[in-house]
């Protein structure tokens, strides 16, 4: 594939019809393969809020590592009853991939009666301590989130190898990379991601 952009694409609609999960696998301009999550929401006006942060090449596998973990939480905590459950502390990860470090945090928060696990991103030299870019999976989502994480983690690693036998200075290439920007229409899209202002003051 020569085009830049999304190259895959899966969808995971909840149980309740409220809220859906996309896991996207992209490339940008600089060759960098990475994986959208995305929370699309239901709101009071009949629209989506969209909640996503990116989870880039080199931290896919340690990025699992850590959904797993808060699905033998989860498992754990459903054990007990639900009075009973006494969520765990969250815990954070750092990352140094993308655009510059940045730090993962996983939670388990409950909600109503719903446990949830939380995701929560933030850039190293962001000035404000608030992990602002946030996802929510619920409990019963989890399991099929995961499985579509590893498929589209196994896609993007499909398309690493292309990647990394294509000629990086090919002027034929680079050509018609140029090219097609050129032909390609002016589209202007205009797309809003919510933040959240923290994960942990949100029960």
């Amino acid at each position: 594939m020569g085009e830049r952009g999304e190259i895959d694409s899966s969808v995971i609609y909840t149980q309740h019809g409220q809220k859906t999960y996309f896991i996207n696998v992209k490339e940008n301009r600089f060759r960098d393969l990475f994986l959208v999550i995305a929370e699309s929401v239901k709101n009071e006006s009949e629209g989506f809020d969209r909640f996503a942060l990116n989870v880039f090449e080199e931290d896919l596998n340690f990025f699992e590592t850590h959904l797993l973990k808060a699905q033998t939480l989860l498992e754990q905590l459903e054990k007990q009853s639900f009075a009973s459950k006494e969520l765990p502390d969250s815990w954070a990860i750092k990352s140094s991939s993308g655009s510059g470090e940045r730090y993962f945090k996983f939670s388990l928060h409950r909600r109503a009666r719903m446990l949830q696990v939380v995701i929560a991103e933030r850039k190293f030299k962001q000035t404000s301590e608030a992990f602002a870019r946030t996802v929510r999976i619920d409990a019963e989502s989890l399991a099929m989130f995961i499985r579509q994480y590893q498929r589209m983690k196994k896609r993007l690693f499909e398309r690493k190898e292309i990647r990394d036998n294509e000629p990086l200075r090919d002027p034929k290439l680079i050509e018609k990379y140029r090219k097609k920007s050129e032909d390609a229409p002016k589209v202007v899209r205009k797309v809003v991601v919510k933040r959240r202002q923290s994960a942990d003051n949100q029960g």
